[in-house]
Parts: C-alpha cells; sequence; structure tokens
C-alpha cells in the first residue's frame, strides 16, 4: 500500500517540484499552500506523513503542528519541518514541539528522500516495542548529571527513575536539571537516530565532484551555527573538487560536533592551509590520542566512559571523504584539543564532462 504524505509549502513552484519527486518515487501527495488549508485537509483524510514549512501566511508550521498532535490518530505520525530558518534554536524548537525531523531548505532529494524513509522505518519500529521490568537489566542505581550518563538512552532512563521513584515534591531547580538532562540526551538520540538511513545508503552511494571554495562553504555553515563561536584562518581562496552534497554534510557535522563537545567559552579553531583542514576544539574528555579509530556504532570513548552518540555522523564524514579521494583523521593533542583533519588530494588536473561530474588524476 502507498504511503500517503500532506506536502504543506507555500512557495507553489517548490511545492510542486516536491510532490513530483515524491510522486515519482511512489508516495500519494496532497497539498496544502498553508496550515489552515492543511487541518481542512486532515479532518478528511488520513495521511501517513506530514512534511512541513514553518514560515506560512495565516497559521505557520508550528501552530499546524499543535493541532495535528492533539489529534489521537496523529500522534505517532511522523510529522518532519522543511523551513528555511537554519539556526540551532529553530531546530530545538521544531523538534521540541513535537516534530520528528528538522531539514533545511536548499534540500536535495536524496537527503529529503532518507529522511522521510526513515521517519517510515522508525514508525513502523515503534509499532512493536520491547519492554523490561527488571530495573537492574538496565544498570541504574542512581540518578547522575549529565556528565555522568554513559548514553542518552541511560540519561532518559535515569530521569524516567527519578521521577518514579521520588516521593513528595521536588524543588524547581532539580526539576529544571531533570527536564535539562531528558532534553539533551533525547537531541542526542534524535540525532543519531535521523542519520542512520544514510548509512544504510552509503552502499548505492558515489561522488559527483565538482570545483568548490572551500572558504565560502565554511562560512556559510559559520553564519547558520553563529560565527562568533567560531576564528576561521585561510591562507588563500583556493577551489578544491568535492561532492558539494558531501561536503557540505561533512562540514556542518564537523563544525556542530565540535560546539557539542567542546568544554568552555573558547573558540573552535578552523584552518584551511593549502589542502588541509583541521577543526580544533577545547576538551576535557581525553587524554593524548594520536589517533582515534572512526567506526559506527563505537564512537571515541572518554576516559569518563562517556558516549554521547552513535558515531554515524562522524562515519558518514569519513566515508564521503573516501568517495572523495581525501582523508578524514581524528587526534587529541598534548593541549587537549580534538583536532580533526581532512586531507583533500593534490590535484594534477581535472576533466569535466557535460554533466559536471569530473574525472580526477590526484595525488595523495
Amino acid at each position: 500500500m502507498k504511503e500517503k504524505i500532506l506536502l504543506i509549502e507555500d512557495e507553489i513552484e517548490l511545492q510542486q517540484n516536491l510532490k513530483e519527486i515524491l510522486e515519482y518515487h511512489g508516495f500519494i501527495v496532497v497539498t496544502a499552500d498553508n496550515g489552515i488549508e492543511a487541518v481542512s485537509l486532515i479532518k478528511d483524510q488520513e495521511v501517513g506523513l506530514v512534511i512541513c514549512d514553518i514560515m506560512m501566511p495565516e497559521m505557520d508550521g508550528f501552530q499546524f503542528l499543535k493541532i495535528f498532535r492533539s489529534k489521537e490518530r496523529y500522534r505517532r505520525t511522523p510529522f518532519i519541518f522543511l523551513s528555511a530558518k537554519v539556526r540551532e534554536e529553530d531546530k530545538s524548537k521544531g523538534l521540541d514541539e513535537g516534530a520528528d525531523d528538522y531539514l533545511t531548505k536548499p534540500i536535495s532529494a536524496r537527503l529529503l528522500l532518507n529522511a522521510i524513509f526513515g521517519a517510515l522505518d522508525r514508525k513502523k519500529e515503534s509499532s512493536t516495542p520491547v519492554f523490561s521490568n527488571n530495573e537492574d537489566e538496565l544498570g541504574i542505581d542512581h540518578f547522575p548529571l549529565l556528565s555522568e550518563t554513559l548514553t542518552p538512552v541511560s540519561g532518559l532512563l535515569n530521569v524516567l527513575k527519578k521521577l518514579k521513584t521520588t516521593s513528595g515534591s521536588i524543588d524547581q531547580k532539580e526539576i529544571s536539571q531533570l527536564v535539562s538532562v531528558a532534553s539533551t540526551s533525547a537531541q542526542w538520540l534524535h540525532w543519531s537516530f535521523a542519520k542512520l538511513p544514510l548509512i544504510k545508503s552509503l552502499e548505492k552511494s558515489f561522488a559527483n565532484p565538482s570545483s568548490l571554495n572551500l572558504s565560502d562553504l565554511i562560512l556559510e555553515v559559520m553564519n547558520e551555527l553563529g560565527e562568533e563561536n567560531f576564528s576561521f584562518q585561510s591562507i588563500d581562496n583556493q577551489h578544491f573538487v568535492f561532492d558539494r552534497e558531501q561536503i557540505r554534510f561533512t562540514i556542518r557535522e564537523l563544525l556542530e560536533n565540535s560546539l557539542k563537545f567542546k568544554s568552555d567559552a573558547s573558540l573552535v579553531e578552523i584552518e584551511w592551509l593549502g589542502n588541509e583542514l583541521s577543526i580544533k576544539n577545547k576538551q576535557v574528555f581525553f587524554g593524548q590520542i594520536e589517533s582515534l579509530p572512526i567506526e559506527v556504532f563505537f564512537p571515541p570513548i572518554s576516559a569518563s566512559q562517556e558516549r554521547r552518540g552513535l558515531g554515524v555522523g562522524l562515519f558518514l564524514c569519513k566515508e564521503y571523504c573516501r568517495l572523495n579521494q581525501a582523508k578524514l583523521n581524528c587526534s587529541v593533542d598534548t593541549e587537549g584539543y580534538f583536532n580533526v583533519q581532512i586531507f583533500f588530494p593534490i590535484l594534477k588536473n581535472i576533466e569535466f564532462n557535460n554533466f559536471g561530474s569530473s574525472k580526477m588524476n590526484s595525488t595523495n
């Protein structure tokens, strides 16, 4: 049975382009130009997934999501925001309000489809939950701080156990701490699982390299994440060859991780020198390590055995570099900086065909 998608987008040209892409891949698509039209549509028909813009006339995406989730039959229906609002606070608000994913415009068909298939897969998996009534199996002996939790899952479980076992009232400060731990843990889980479909599609992935200006890409991502958090040094404005979509994912993933893991108010340091890109952030979890393994589901473990994610994003970055004949390496120096380096191939010559792909002759 074909899945029906409700697409809510006020830019008509974009709406029709997305509709054509989704229908080409086997979905039934109903469209609405704004939230009010969408509310009318869901009264008369069932939908299996929603893709929704945020900034729309008459009723915005947040208002529609609230109405949508208030209906019992749509409590677990996948809901994806697709918005031009790219700052982290916008994403956090979208997820906190009840969206399953938050994508930003412009977006490629591949990333959109990966998000859709991932959301639908998670919906199927959630219909057969596995429960355990044995708390000893969960390994939870006390309620730790976030920095003491071994995984995002244990953070959530500890919060729930605290709320379940606490007798009497909990003061406002402790409630605030509990909410902070639960929210942060949930976000780590969401970010990790949202990228899993990309792992599945890696075996079919290929690079479509083109000549790009890395400095421009870095500055673009810095602006989205808050340029005040970074220092950027580049000796020139040179171009390099890489798949645009894959390098943008890689740069954003590495800069986001640097912000998440940095230990103080220091800036994330970015250097683009010659054929080498270096991204460094000050941290306190690791001792000096010359090289860290990058494996999915086995992310680097700190001295306190903390695992904040599944290692999916960093693994994807490594694989995208491999597809483009580049090499990614992680290490920790003597001053406590976590350093990610990408070594791009030194190009002898580049031959472009009519479709924008290229043949590369390089030395590493």
